[in-house]
């Protein structure tokens, strides 16, 4: 993290998995990412079943501050809501105590299969179209930081612990030859990295999506008697904005619908409008990413401007914020 916060400016950076929660020290890495990139949003995205092992992370993410909890919900079965309900419970208490923030995304409504087919038998799709394989990418505006390295995706990151795990074809061997981009890159060649949209890595997504459903991701307790879950996606998020009553535990439990509409809260649109303030336009934008509200967009309009505007809104934020221009005449 160190090398690379000289190099890049983060605006989100996800703590996910696997399951991240599974880790002794998850807390830790809250004061670690927040001391690297100061301003970005830090987001662990969890399951939510081993949240009560790490009782330290609420006063992490509040003394963070810009921080919050995704909760991926896997299935909206009575029975998986059923287990889910202590969490829903603990997230309530943290709230109240720490002013914990916590999405829930309906995970379950947006799986999309990344390989085709599943284990040693696995395959890549190959439709011949990567452009669209990466317009239909839910991670294509999402670098990866494995190993010290940035990958293009979170698929092609993993795609070597696949190989290790499975014996697979040798189809995936183009794919396996992809190449990160290390900490000591050419800042032409970290420019170029992240301007690429679709490669030939992107041929072994799929050029259309694969939806499909999983049955109730809950397997036998373990001995602590807690849930194993099986995947992670990437979902639409849904702003918890209010202690769970006892009302709403027995809502959570019927269906889906009741869920969302207890849970949702609105998303705000902020509009800046700038000419000829590039002085003042990056603090502006970081000052919005900043505010504990994370349920927002920020639309950037540059009016002509003939400073360095452009340059400073397009340079730090194209990535977080959609940027409206129009040149000088």
């Amino acid at each position: 993290m160190a090398q690379w916060s000289r190099r890049i400016a983060v605006d989100e950076f996800r703590l996910l998995g696997g399951e991240p929660t599974i880790h002794p020290n998850l807390a830790a890495f809250v004061p670690l990412v927040r001391k690297h990139w100061p301003a970005a949003l830090i987001r662990i995205v969890t399951n939510g079943f081993f949240l009560h092992r790490h009782g330290d992370l609420p006063s992490m993410l509040a003394a963070s501050g810009n921080a919050d909890i995704a909760l991926s919900i896997h299935h909206n079965g009575s029975e998986y809501l059923k287990r889910l309900q202590p969490v829903f419970d603990l997230l309530a208490a943290w709230r109240r105590d720490h002013g914990t923030i916590a999405n829930v995304w309906q995970s379950h409504e947006n799986w999309t299969r990344r390989y085709n087919g599943s284990g040693a038998a696995m395959l890549p799709f190959e439709d011949g179209n990567p452009r669209q394989s990466w317009e239909i990418c839910p991670a294509r505006h999402c670098k990866q930081l494995h190993d010290g390295k940035l990958w293009k995706c979170g698929p092609l990151a993993y795609l070597g612990l696949q190989k290790a795990k499975y014996d697979l074809s040798e189809k995936w061997d183009p794919y396996l030859q992809y190449q990160p981009l290390d900490v000591n890159c050419s800042e032409q060649e970290l420019d170029a990295f992240l301007a690429v949209e679709e490669e030939s890595a992107c041929s072994m997504c799929a050029a259309k999506s694969h939806p499909f459903s999983l049955p109730v991701p809950l397997r036998q307790a373990t001995a602590s008697g807690e849930a194993d879950l099986d995947n992670v996606a990437v979902p639409d998020r849904v702003v918890l904005a209010a202690p769970v009553d006892s009302q709403r535990k027995t809502d959570v439990l019927q269906n889906k619908q009741t869920i969302s509409r207890h849970l949702d809260a609105p998303y705000v649109s902020i509009v800046v409008v700038n000419r000829d303030y590039a002085e003042y336009v990056g603090k502006t934008i970081t000052s919005i990413r900043a505010q504990s509200y994370s349920h927002f967009e920020c639309i950037v309009v540059d009016n002509a401007s003939t400073d360095d505007s452009h340059a400073v809104i397009q340079g730090q934020y194209r990535r977080r914020s959609q940027v409206f221009g129009r040149q000088a005449r």
